[in-house]
């Protein structure tokens, strides 16, 4: 499993600044972001899956959350993504040492393992998620439905993705366009 833990902020620097199974999971990683996608942020990570662990990185761009990993045995290397909006709930299991074991909620692995230090930037990145834009990906074209979006937003402010101020603010947004 890692010993090395780090933390990057592109994906060119992670891919430079790893080897090996890690190094190929930031690559895989690259090879599936869309056009104009960026990445934010990227840090060496142990994954299981099925039971194994595995040198992998876990990715954070605009659009979507990537956790990857090469397993040796198979030659292969594995990823999943989950959607970064509404920024998903991570489920911690273990905590303090060296490492903290999670999971990213819709991300089909079974666990993940970072640096303490690495999972909090993560919970913090997260955390400063933008409230959602309409006319987004994530709340489709400008001409959706208000009450949706009121209904979008309200469950993300009693998840406390966003702030009563954030709220707020699109509430009335919202409707002012109506």
């Amino acid at each position: 499993m890692q010993t090395t833990w780090k933390s990057f902020s592109s994906l060119d620097e992670a891919i430079s600044g790893t080897r090996g199974n890690t190094q190929l999971s930031f690559g895989l990683v690259r090879e599936n972001l869309f056009v104009g996608e960026s990445v934010e942020w990227a840090a060496t990570a142990a994954v299981n899956d099925f039971g194994d662990w595995q040198d992998g990185s876990v990715v954070l761009t605009d659009q979507r959350i990537f956790a990857a990993y090469a397993d040796p045995s198979l030659q292969q290397t594995y990823g999943n993504m989950v959607e970064r909006v509404p920024a998903p709930r991570i489920s911690e299991y273990q905590g303090g040492g060296d490492l903290a074991t999670f999971a990213i909620e819709g991300l089909p692995i079974q666990s993940i393992a970072l640096d303490p230090q690495h999972l909090d930037q993560l919970r913090e990145l997260l955390s400063a998620t933008d409230a959602p834009q309409m006319g987004n990906a994530v709340f489709g074209a400008v001409s959706e439905d208000p009450v949706e979006i009121l209904s979008k937003l309200k469950k993300m402010l009693d998840a406390e993705l966003i702030s009563q101020e954030e709220y707020d603010a699109k509430k009335a947004e919202v409707l002012s366009r109506m």
